[in-house]
């Protein structure tokens, strides 16, 4: 077979985490990849996610004396997807749950140190790595591409970017393809073939026409999410019988910033969740705190539909020193984070007396002393609030996330049809699958599902050629 006849591959659709994911397990295995984006960059969406990845049981906790299991896990993912305290984990989360730690190794094993731990609303532990150097998406995501690409060099990998799918290609009951069209040239009704294809194309929370259909009351809403967010893998997944799952389940964010020189803008940069699990307040137009800040993102996201005004996001030095670069970061480079000398000066510029922000102050300094909240809320990071301290404050509202539905998978990420059978040749991980996080997914699991399921689909691709069920083209 020539170096150019890649019809011994694996198509891998989407380069964000779960396909680099995916592709670098099929490629570290001595097998080939042809890797499918439509855009002109490698990353998606993944490179947007700031707070880290869940993992349990793994060496950085034990190093820092953090208790956590694998069942403590999974029974806060399973309670987020339900809210039903004594839920069962399910098949797939149990799955996301036992290889995360290895998720976190293998990423280590490839240069991208992961030792900042934070605990995130929803979570019984700290168990979200970050790098050092502040956002998580990027640096993993990137840096995990990086050696995706050194396999393209050595021939190993073929690249397709600017490659829009329209269609699967299955043939004798087996998906062994795809068509595409090149949105840099215009050309049509292009195809690529090989043994197999990997959907990891992401959500649709940039695609209105499917919001309409599946989350008609979120549609109106501005997203975190970049234009790419379409949804066509699943669209095109359930044009040859592939189920989708929960669909109408889309992850409305509770902080996204609102940029006032581009308020109405349709795309809003993510408030990340670890500026809340560091001590970020939320408080209303009156200067008040109104809900646990650490609930679950659907609890905290009701609070906020339920004020008048704007809410406002805001960190003391303390909370500051915690998650140092994502604030330079919001600061400087998005600059929807702004400073303020202290709270006399917040108070002035909202029009309100600097009363109402230290009794604010004093009532959460208190809670934290008594250990308890009307709230609910279980811990008090950033303490204490002075009205003397200096404070950063940005606006935030509601946003689309992600999409907790998609298309129906196994644990092994072989994608299923209406009936529940395997359809051969097809594979799915990443947001592109539905079914793991049910109607709430939990704060940090996105990129551990990337990693999780991209390593997944990447192994049972392995498996598929290893038995050497291959299609004849």
């Amino acid at each position: 077979m020539s170096a150019d006849d890649f019809s011994d591959a694996i198509i891998v659709v989407g380069a964000g985490l779960s396909g680099g994911s995916c592709a670098l397990t099929i490629l570290e295995a001595g097998k080939r990849v042809i890797l499918v984006e439509k855009e002109k960059k490698l990353g998606g969406n993944s490179v947007r996610a700031s707070s880290g990845i869940n993992a349990s049981e793994t060496h950085h906790q034990k190093d820092q004396n953090v208790p956590d299991t694998n069942e403590l896990f999974a029974h806060d993912t399973a309670y987020s997807s339900t809210k039903d305290i004594n839920a069962k984990p399910t098949p797939l989360i149990q799955t996301l749950v036992v290889n995360s730690a290895d998720g976190v190794r293998w990423l280590e094993n490839h240069g991208l140190s992961l030792p900042v731990l934070s605990q995130c609303g929803g979570h019984s532990a700290a168990r979200t790595h970050r790098p050092t150097s502040g956002a998580a998406g990027g640096y993993i995501t990137l840096g995990l591409l990086r050696h995706v690409k050194k396999y393209a060099k050595q021939g190993k990998c073929k690249i397709i970017k600017t490659a829009k799918m329209t269609s699967l290609i299955k043939e004798g009951g087996r998906v062994v393809g795809l068509r595409y069209t090149n949105t840099k040239t215009g050309a049509t009704n292009q195809s690529v073939r090989g043994q197999g294809v990997v959907m990891a194309t992401g959500g649709f929370c940039y695609n209105i026409d499917m919001l309409k259909q599946y989350s008609p009351i979120n549609a109106g809403l501005s997203t975190t999410n970049g234009h790419w967010a379409n949804g066509e893998g699943m669209l095109v997944a359930r044009d040859i019988g592939a189920k989708l799952v929960d669909m109408a389940c889309v992850q409305v964010h509770p902080t996204g910033f609102i940029d006032p020189k581009e308020p109405k803008a349709r795309e809003k940069t993510l408030a990340a969740e670890c500026l809340r699990a560091a001590g970020a307040l939320l408080i209303n137009q009156e200067g008040h705190r109104f809900v646990n800040e650490l609930g679950h993102r659907d609890d905290v996201t009701s609070a906020e539909k339920g004020q008048k005004g704007k809410i406002r996001l805001v960190l003391n030095p303390i909370a500051v020193a915690e998650v140092e670069p994502h604030v330079r970061m919001y600061t400087n480079f998005f600059k929807v984070l702004k400073p303020y000398k202290d709270s006399y000066a917040l108070a002035k510029d909202m029009g309100i007396s600097v009363d109402a922000l230290k009794d604010t102050f004093d009532t959460y300094n208190e809670a934290a002393r008594k250990g308890w909240c009307p709230s609910g809320k279980p811990r008090f990071p950033g303490t204490p609030y002075r009205i003397d301290q200096e404070l950063r404050v940005g606006f935030v509202e509601p946003v689309l996330h992600y999409v907790m539905g998609g298309i129906s998978i196994n644990p092994a990420a072989e994608a299923l049809d209406n009936n529940d059978r395997v359809i051969p040749g097809l594979f799915a991980c990443g947001e592109t699958a539905g079914g793991v996080h049910g109607r709430n997914r939990l704060a940090g699991n996105s990129l551990v599902e990337c990693v999780v399921y991209g390593r997944v689909a990447g192994n049972s691709c392995i498996k598929m050629l290893n038995q050497g069920r291959r299609s004849k083209l």
